[in-house]
């Protein structure tokens, strides 16, 4: 048995309008909100891939909320995302939509009896489980990472051995484990478990020439050399990794 997880944004699902990719204003509010601090955030790439505590701490000045401070504090912010989430599609508006390629390995896996599939995913469980639902993912994942309580990807990709055992009273092997994700961060931790890693390069538009067009977001994925990169998680590629058909 393998156990194959997803990240979420850029890899199962992304924004229907692609404008929204720059900037991070569902942070900025629940900031806001909760700290009363006014951040800006003029980029998405400085943190795609990284854990929403991580987000939020790295832009909350220590000096201002000291750690303690900062936790008490913290179930807020995870309120205030969803919050935020929900004001946003209030009237109907889609705001995440499927990336069907991802979806299609993800339940031909999950049809086939020698793979379990996850999640492994920076966010919190009340906006992870929100975007899915709203993207319209079905709920197939037998084991879920949320990042509530981690301050770093790779915390949370260890924390998959202990989760693991407690929910099916076996041990899970570091070798039968896949990472699937569409940032560094995702192959880094996927690796720093002992993981195999699969890049794929959804995260943001790859331009004229797709992976082999030198473009510095592909170049940074191929750095951090996963075991494949691709433009799709259903290339021949990736279907040849898991031994599954194309149906």
């Amino acid at each position: 048995m393998k156990l194959v997880l997803f990240d979420i944004d850029g890899t199962l699902i992304a924004h229907k309008d692609k404008t929204t990719q720059i900037g991070f204003p569902r942070f900025s509010y629940a900031i806001k909100k909760v700290y009363g601090v006014s951040i800006d955030f003029s980029a998405i790439s400085e943190y795609n891939g990284c854990v929403d505590k991580q987000i939020v701490r790295s832009v909350v000045p220590e000096a201002v909320f000291s750690q303690k401070e900062f936790d008490i504090r913290w179930p807020g912010i995870r309120d205030a995302l969803l919050e935020y989430a929900v004001k946003q599609a209030s009237d109907g508006k889609q705001l995440y939509e499927p990336i069907e390629d991802a979806v299609s390995l993800a339940m031909l896996l999950h049809e086939n009896q020698h793979y379990q599939i996850g999640l492994l995913t920076g966010n919190v469980e009340k906006i992870a489980r929100w975007k899915l639902k709203h993207a319209g993912i079905p709920n197939i994942f037998s084991l879920e990472l949320f990042s509530d309580q981690f301050d770093n990807r790779i915390d949370l990709a260890k924390s998959v051995f202990e989760k693991y055992r407690t929910k099916f009273q076996c041990d899970m092997q570091p070798n039968n484990i896949v990472v699937i994700g569409d940032s560094i961060h995702d192959i880094r931790c996927g690796k720093a478990i002992g993981a195999k890693t699969i890049a794929v390069a959804t995260g943001v538009s790859t331009g004229i020439g797709g992976i082999h067009g030198g473009n510095q977001y592909v170049e940074n994925l191929k750095q951090e050399h996963p075991d494949l990169l691709v433009e799709s998680l259903m290339d021949k590629q990736v279907l040849d990794f898991f031994h599954v058909n194309r149906t």
